[in-house]
């Protein structure tokens, strides 16, 4: 879309209202042309506002379509470990301690659960920042979802 404003900026700017390449001018007055060519001057400057206002605007949608899809991300890999945990809690309260070994290996992973605990805290902090920036530009309803 920003292209085909770009194209008729172009054109506009190549196009000149004069009665050497429009004969049906020639029976009109010299300040017809000239009217002419004020208002292709306006057309001309309009057309390279929207283009810019469209290019700012789109580089502005892009950078939160991608901060969206950060966001959607990090929350799917945070649901993941979640239910990953889940599940290890769910086995961890049905496990019985017959042994040493057991009880070890219980261990060690209720160490690394606490470990992916203490880094999970940014990620969690960071996805929430980036659900905050989010948020003023969904609509209500989709903010309610998140």
């Amino acid at each position: 879309m920003v292209k085909d404003f770009e194209a008729t900026s172009e054109f506009l700017a190549n196009w000149e209202m004069n009665s050497a390449n429009h004969p049906e001018l020639s029976s009109s007055s010299p300040s017809s042309s000239v009217k002419w060519n004020e208002t292709l001057k306006d057309l001309r400057e309009q057309y390279k506002t929207v283009c810019a206002n469209l290019n700012t605007r789109i580089d502005f949608l892009q950078d939160l379509s991608e901060q969206h899809e950060l966001f959607l991300n990090q929350f799917e890999g945070i649901e993941k470990w979640l239910a990953d945990m889940t599940d290890y809690l769910d086995s961890v309260s049905r496990a019985h301690l017959p042994s040493v070994p057991v009880i070890q290996a219980q261990l060690q992973e209720s160490c690394e659960a606490l470990n992916d605990m203490k880094t999970l805290k940014p990620t969690l902090q960071k996805v929430d920042e980036v659900a905050h920036r989010l948020l003023e530009y969904f609509s209500p309803a989709y903010a309610e979802v998140c």
